[in-house]
């Protein structure tokens, strides 16, 4: 009998502590534009994730500043799990050089809980160009400085791989 009441009080006692997570939406933010290559990935494992779990996970792009105004935004929500970050190296490694002052240190703010994607940064340029190599590009800028770029903001992969030329 008594260890029937152990079992009980056992089952009991877990049933108490059990949390249904979530119980009501998550934001995740991802802290780029709308169609970067973090957003669509973000929104392709959130799409999986909602087929899975309800109430849904709803995504917050929340760009400038390479990232680190989103990240911010996440590092000031209460840690109850239902605001996350889909970070990015940019943001919680690069702008701690690049920006001393940032409004938040990821070391502290945040607790990594899963990798979701490894994004390699690809260089194209426009096919009216007479360039098919990236030898061939870095002599196109060797004889043409101040050509532009397109990056997702400053501190990010492809700003500081860009500020190579």
């Amino acid at each position: 009998m008594k260890r029937l009441w152990a079992v009980l009080l056992a089952l009991a006692s877990a049933v108490a502590c059990a949390q249904d997570y979530p119980a009501r939406p998550v934001t995740v933010i991802v802290p780029f534009s709308t169609g970067s290559a973090s957003d669509v990935i973000a929104r392709i494992v959130l799409e999986r994730m909602n087929a899975t779990a309800a109430p849904r996970f709803i995504v917050d792009n929340r760009p400038a500043a390479g990232g680190a105004v989103g990240t911010a935004a996440a590092a000031k929500a209460p840690p109850d799990g239902y605001t996350l970050l889909m970070g990015a190296s940019g943001p919680l490694v690069v702008a701690k050089v690049l920006q001393p002052a940032l409004a938040y240190e990821a070391e502290r703010d945040f607790e990594p809980i899963s990798m979701y994607g490894r994004l390699p940064n690809v260089i194209v340029v426009s096919s009216k160009l007479p360039i098919r190599s990236l030898d061939e590009l870095v002599e196109h800028l060797k004889r043409k400085p101040g050509v532009g770029y397109g990056s997702v903001g400053n501190g990010s992969s492809q700003h500081l791989s860009g500020r190579r030329w």
